[in-house]
């Protein structure tokens, strides 16, 4: 099982890491006591998937498209761990675990930074607390940077 989940997300395969992701995210949904003893492993694979990115930029004209084919596959591993907050109080290093989803509130895409506030309230109601505040200034910096961005488009 272990081959099956974390190899796929350590490799350069968007396509085998998105399968991976979505199986796991299946089996966290329906079966997460098959994966208690491999738990800190698979984090861990999750937390390197969390920081991946894949920008590509595209000119047309004058105006300048950004792509980022790993998106996808960063919002699937925040997603997991998300459906993996309660399991992992007591098993892997909480302040670890927020410090990834403090790296995720300064992404560059709106999708993951939802994801990641959403990781974040969850966080704060379980007995990860401590560690999140511990991160408390980390966190309110880039949630003031959410804030105050400049919605897209706005031409003002």
């Amino acid at each position: 099982m272990k081959t099956f989940f974390i190899d796929p997300l350590n490799g350069s395969d968007l396509v085998a890491s998105k399968v991976a992701l979505e199986s796991l995210k299946v089996v966290v949904h329906t079966r997460v006591s098959v994966l208690m003893s491999i738990l800190p492993e698979i984090v861990n694979a999750l937390y390197t998937v969390t920081t991946k990115s894949n920008l590509k930029i595209r000119m047309f004209g004058p105006m300048k498209h950004v792509e980022d084919d790993a998106l996808g596959n960063r919002l699937l591993a925040f997603e997991c761990l998300d459906l993996l907050v309660k399991p992992s109080c007591g098993r892997v290093n909480m302040s670890e675990f927020v410090h990834y989803v403090a790296l995720g509130l300064k992404d560059t895409f709106h999708h993951v930074k939802l994801r990641c506030l959403t990781l974040l309230i969850h966080l704060t109601e379980s007995q990860a607390v401590d560690a999140v505040v511990v991160k408390i200034d980390t966190i309110c910096e880039a949630i003031v940077n959410i804030i105050n961005a400049a919605p897209e488009g706005d031409n003002q």
